[in-house]
């Protein structure tokens, strides 16, 4: 989905990150919640299938026992602490990495101009390998570590 509708904020569920920068980094905090709304929606639709729904019940309820028994024997206040919020934090920033900034402004329809490349100095770490996120979309075969190797290999404008 992410490919066939990007930047499409009906279709995109990475389109819930689009808006001013500050509009998206408010925003980021919110994604858990948006992808877990976007994803029962597709379950009330008939979109996932039922092995797909079993799979998420099973990871959800793994997760709840997972917490029930760190919250006995750690307290919920380090949980809550030294888990969720870090998890939390790490999702929003991830987010606004992955979602917001390759694809600000959010204008293209087509695979060639959905994304954009960001080349200067540390762009590479800054944004987790997806400075080059054109090829992502133009080219979703390549994993995110060939990226650079890729725009040097072939020639089709994408650096």
């Amino acid at each position: 989905m992410n490919h066939a509708f990007a930047n499409r904020s009906a279709k995109d569920p990475d389109a819930f990150i689009t808006g001013s920068l500050w509009q998206s980094v408010l925003k980021a905090p919110l994604v858990i919640g948006h992808y877990g709304w976007s994803y029962f929606k597709q379950i009330r639709s008939g979109k996932v299938p039922q092995l797909n729904q079993q799979r998420v019940f099973n990871e959800l309820l793994g997760l709840a026992a997972i917490n029930a028994g760190f919250i006995s024997i750690f307290g919920i206040t380090n949980v809550l602490l030294y888990w969720w919020l870090p998890a939390w934090l790490a999702t929003g920033i991830l987010a606004w990495v992955l979602d917001w900034v390759p694809h600000h402004p959010h204008q293209g329809r087509t695979r060639d101009d959905v994304a954009r490349n960001y080349n200067f100095i540390g762009a590479r770490w800054l944004l987790l390998g997806q400075n080059l996120h054109q090829v992502h979309h133009a080219h979703p075969h390549v994993p995110w570590y060939r990226y650079r190797n890729y725009i040097m290999e072939h020639d089709d404008n994408l650096a």
